[in-house]
């Protein structure tokens, strides 16, 4: 399981490596798209004894939804309270997971789902659109290293169960470890991927990096959350040892909203001087 892991990890980094060199943002946006689609996809079998009709018609929807901002039909202001509302979202759902186990409706599951998947395709979306790649390339280093991070000082250091009713595996261990990476891993690509300060990236991106890692693991705790109560193991077969793609972008679903959101509000985007697109 760990062989195809890191096998599948690699040949994603290669295939987003390539994109970004060769592909305008305007191509990325509708790779995007397509991942984001096939998540939704795969979010409609989170219902109990969902039919195909069912999911068809929900996984048409939410690429509707998304493809109104592909096509450039909703305006930056929109899209902050798009943003606002799944925030609140995310607050829900981490005190859904406290809660955790009970039962979740079809209502709420695929309203859930809605949540989860356009928001977080409209900050992508908008990061696309408004920032140079590097922006982007920084919101996943921490993201990955954040995923890393929690596995091996889990691995090493873990003892206390994280949320055990949801995710037996994670450990307030591996978490912290995990944060402690990705804020250090922000902070350094910020640092010369933008080709700013220590002051700078530390002011801009220290507290950004905390609020990226807490929603990711929030994020991810969710996804598994609704797993469980569907009872499925994975959320799709189209990555070989990860799953399914929402159990690949569980973690970004959440935290690409808090990142879009701090540097809408913030400014920060507009204040640090960046090189030059790597388009």
């Amino acid at each position: 399981m760990l062989k195809q892991r890191v096998i599948s990890a690699v040949l994603a980094i290669i295939a987003l490596g390539l994109a970004v060199h060769f592909l305008p943002a305007p191509e990325l946006r509708w790779i995007v798209l397509s991942v984001w689609t096939l998540g939704a996809w795969e979010w409609s079998g989170f219902v109990k004894g969902n039919t195909l009709m069912m999911r068809l018609v929900f996984t048409l929807v939410a690429f509707i939804l998304m493809l109104v901002s592909c096509l450039g039909f909703v305006s930056i202001r929109n899209i902050q309270t798009v943003l606002f509302i799944a925030a609140i979202f995310w607050v829900i759902a981490f005190v859904q997971i406290t809660q955790f186990p009970k039962t979740f409706s079809t209502v709420f599951t695929l309203l859930a789902g809605i949540l989860v998947v356009v928001p977080s395709y409209y900050a992508f979306d908008y990061l696309l659109v408004n920032f140079k790649l590097w922006y982007v390339l920084i919101l996943l280093l921490m993201i990955w290293a954040a995923d890393v991070g929690a596995y091996f000082s889990g691995k090493a250091l873990g003892k206390n169960k994280l949320a055990p009713n949801v995710s037996p595996g994670k450990t307030r261990e591996g978490a912290v470890g995990g944060l402690l990476l990705s804020v250090i891993v922000g902070l350094v690509a910020a640092k010369f991927l933008l080709d700013i300060s220590w002051a700078n990236a530390l002011q801009h991106f220290a507290v950004l990096g905390i609020l990226v890692v807490i929603s990711s693991v929030v994020g991810d705790l969710t996804v598994s959350m609704f797993k469980r109560n569907a009872g499925v193991k994975d959320s799709g077969v189209f990555l070989p040892g990860h799953g399914g793609v929402m159990d690949r972008v569980d973690s970004l679903c959440a935290g690409v909203v808090f990142f879009a959101l701090w540097l809408m509000l913030s400014g920060a985007g507009n204040n640090i001087s960046s090189l030059s697109s790597i388009i």
